[in-house]
């Protein structure tokens, strides 16, 4: 998506960064942008009666900088360990979103972070630029953990998938949301649980109140897991077969 400048900042409207990914915010199969946190917002400002902006970054630190500076209110893709003196978590842990190592077809699958002592561990661009990922890299000294710098998460899967990376990073909702389509990426061990946060400025205070209690209010009535099921909940009905014979059968028998 093109970058647009956001608007300035009013106690009626919200100004979301975003980013484009499969669990965030990518298009839709239909029509417009789709994807679980974008969703969520949706859900936010209908239930809040504000009104919404998205604006799109190129990547999670280009939207964290412009939250810190105050051009945006939100950026709901953090991690719920990502504070500091400046930005603040959602305090709901609204989704468990473990990172798990992943590994191409061909490889061992790593069972254990021994396994993985003196190798090249590619990370998820929004992972790895994470305040929370510091403490994991300092954990696990002898796994060589790289960002990746060739593309997006969708990127990140499809270099898996091919085989032109060995190992990888992501969390765990991006497998999920991926694997039926990425079905040679198989998944390994977790290396940290996590859940998603939202990020917002520590002084915006209402905002965050309205938050707090919205985020409540949809984990007791589900609207949470409704989300996730629209999201994530069609893609683990499908196995790396099934995925397999459904291409082979479009290639065979639909025309060019």
């Amino acid at each position: 998506q093109k970058y647009v400048a956001p608007t300035e900042f009013s106690s009626a409207h919200v100004r979301v960064g975003l980013v484009n990914g499969p669990t965030v915010s990518s298009p839709g199969p239909f029509v417009g942008m789709s994807g679980f946190e974008h969703s969520f917002v949706d859900a936010f400002v209908r239930r809040t009666g504000r009104s919404v902006e998205y604006v799109y970054f190129p990547d999670s630190v280009a939207a964290h900088s412009a939250l810190t500076q105050g051009k945006i209110d939100i950026a709901p893709f953090g991690f719920t360990s990502e504070h500091n003196d400046h930005l603040s978590v959602t305090s709901v842990n609204y989704a468990e979103n473990p990172w798990i190592v992943i590994y191409a077809s061909g490889e061992a699958k790593p069972k254990a972070t021994e396994q993985l002592a003196g190798k090249t561990v590619l990370v998820q661009p929004r992972v790895f630029d994470s305040r929370a990922f510091a403490k994991v890299r300092s954990q696990w000294p002898d796994v060589l953990f790289k960002r990746f710098h060739a593309g997006s998460d969708d990127a990140l899967m499809r270099a898996v998938d091919v085989g032109d990376v060995a190992l990888a990073l992501v969390e765990s909702n991006l497998f999920e949301a991926t694997h039926h389509v990425y079905k040679l990426a198989g998944k390994g061990l977790t290396l940290k649980e996590t859940g998603r946060a939202w990020l917002t400025r520590a002084r915006d205070h209402a905002l965050n109140g309205e938050i707090h209690h919205f985020m409540t209010n949809s984990v007791a009535d589900r609207t949470v897991n409704q989300l996730k099921e629209r999201h994530f909940g069609h893609t683990l009905a499908v196995n790396s077969f099934d995925a397999r014979v459904f291409e082979e059968r479009v290639a065979e028998t639909l025309p060019e």
